[in-house]
């Protein structure tokens, strides 16, 4: 699946293409923090991205 793909998907459930946009934005950047090597040293909430060096 491609990244026009997941936005359509969103869009198929009632987000607008900006929102679609912005939450996919944001599906690839956790997958990135949950496979990349410091995935134990961030914690999230909802306004920014902490981490700790190891």
């Amino acid at each position: 699946m491609d990244i026009n793909e997941m936005i359509d998907m969103y869009m198929e459930d009632g987000l607008t293409r900006e929102l679609a946009a912005a939450r996919v934005c944001q599906d690839v950047v956790l997958k990135a923090i949950s496979i990349g090597p410091l995935n134990r040293n961030v914690s999230l909430n909802s306004r920014h991205i902490n981490w700790e060096r190891a």
